[in-house]
């Protein structure tokens, strides 16, 4: 059988799938404190708590997991950050209700003033201190959160990854406070 042949007769149908989504940690700075951006579902399941933006991918129309990233997160919040990096994959038969899933995750990086007039009514900045006040999250977004934080701590010690939460134009006083906020 050639390949061509295979893939003629090949059924995707015929194998367990798993639930495949996108989902992104957005991080940014204001008032002192490094905030994510969170959405509060409206729909089953974890309807009513607060969650990452996220969502299936299309496969008709999203070509990677990072357009999907990209276009889940401008629908949910109305909002396109300038940095977007993959983090890691999640997966269990237990973080999702409806059946065996796995998460490709994202984290963004943004200046909060980029923001501010365009947040989507079921969605708000949380700053990290008042994470505790919403749990708990859906799905495991707590635990994707406490990664993204770190890997972001441990980029920022490395690189300048932290400007993409200043302005265009910022003084090394304000990079040096924001360098003090992230990493705490």
């Amino acid at each position: 059988m050639t390949e061509e042949e295979f893939l003629k007769s090949y059924n995707p149908n015929n194998y367990p799938s798993p639930l495949l989504t996108v989902d992104s940690v957005l991080f940014t700075v204001e008032n002192q404190s490094l905030k994510i951006l969170l959405l509060q579902r409206t729909n089953h399941p974890h309807k009513g708590l607060w969650s990452l933006p996220g969502g299936f991918i299309d496969t008709e129309n999203d070509s990677t997991t990072k357009k999907t990233a990209l276009r889940k997160i401008t629908e949910k919040t109305k909002v396109t950050p300038p940095y977007l990096e993959q983090l890691q994959s999640f997966s269990s038969i237990d973080r999702d209700p409806r059946g065996w899933s796995a998460t490709v995750t994202y984290f963004a990086l943004m200046a909060h003033q980029d923001t501010e007039a365009q947040l989507a009514d079921d969605t708000q900045w949380v700053a990290l201190d008042d994470l505790s006040k919403l749990q708990p999250l859906a799905f495991d977004h707590q635990k994707i959160i406490e990664v993204a934080l770190e890997r972001l701590r441990q980029k920022s010690l490395y690189s300048m990854l932290p400007v993409y939460c200043l302005p265009k134009e910022f003084t090394l006083g304000e990079y040096h406070k924001l360098m003090e906020i992230i990493l705490d």
